[in-house]
């Protein structure tokens, strides 16, 4: 037991730092990886029925369910639309809680550009907090606060800027992506790949290599829907030669249109 707690803890270490230098997808890659044999995930898949504008992915590494993350688009009054995104992953110890890791945003958008975000991210008794305000034209002001440090460090940022927004697919167009965890901006590069079935479905799939700061290149593949476009899967090759994925709640997505329900979140906030 004593084992297990300590290599517990020296993996809460490694994704304290992880945190702020590589993008969610790529921590939770990290997590995955260095979890000790024996620990278990409290991950349960969902079954939810789809509806239009929103994703609910069951999330995995090989036969290992982690948990869901889920995204829910709504219209604005002002034409644009907003994006929630909730994450839940939780790992035990024989029973007792040993990791967690918890995600929730708000993105606004118009014309595809990011307008606000709030998110905020508990993992391994660490918080993050990241807030994106409009600061002029064409202008982000991006504030950061980091685990247990009282102190902010904020950001101008111009251009039309996007955060990983993998539902929309005009992030294959973009050079850098804003972290919406860690308020960083990575600049990623975009490769078109094959087309394939992907959980059921013909997509092509694009290959976005990102690198944060003090970061080692990571490559996360996205799936779209070969005929709507929309966005159905991702996965990343982990360096022990597994692969994490995100799949569709439902099963059958050809019958379902390609997005399922989610956990219900009040619109403009991160909970």
């Amino acid at each position: 037991m004593n084992t297990y707690i300590e290599k517990i803890r020296n993996l809460t270490r490694v994704l304290s730092r992880c945190w702020q230098q590589r993008t969610p997808v790529s921590c939770i890659a990290i997590l995955v990886a260095s979890v000790p044999s024996g620990l278990s995930w409290a991950g349960v898949e969902d079954r939810h029925v789809p509806t239009a504008d929103q994703w609910r992915f069951n999330v995995s590494v090989g036969d290992r369910t982690l948990g869901t993350h889920s995204f829910s688009k709504l219209p604005t009054d002002s034409g644009g639309y907003e994006i929630n995104s909730r994450a839940d992953f939780e790992a035990r110890v024989l029973f007792v809680k040993a990791f967690e890791y918890r995600h929730r945003s708000n993105e606004q958008y118009q014309h595809g550009c990011l307008q606000a975000l709030e998110s905020r991210t508990v993992t391994g008794g660490d918080r993050f907090q990241v807030a994106a305000e409009p600061a002029g034209p064409a202008q982000l002001r991006v504030t950061a606060i980091a685990g247990s440090d009282s102190g902010d460090a904020a950001q101008l940022l111009s251009g039309c800027l996007m955060s990983f927004a993998y539902w929309d697919k005009r992030i294959l167009e973009q050079e850098a992506l804003l972290n919406s965890q860690t308020g960083e901006l990575v600049p990623v590069q975009i490769q078109p790949g094959e087309v394939a079935l992907y959980n059921g479905v013909e997509a092509q799939a694009y290959d976005l290599v990102s690198a944060g700061t003090a970061a080692e290149p990571m490559t996360i593949r996205i799936w779209y829907a070969q005929s709507t476009g929309r966005w159905v899967g991702l996965e990343s090759e982990l360096e022990n030669g597994r692969t994490l994925r995100y799949e569709l709640a439902l099963p059958d997505l050809a019958s379902a249109g390609y997005g399922p329900t989610l956990y219900p979140m009040q619109s403009g906030t991160a909970q």
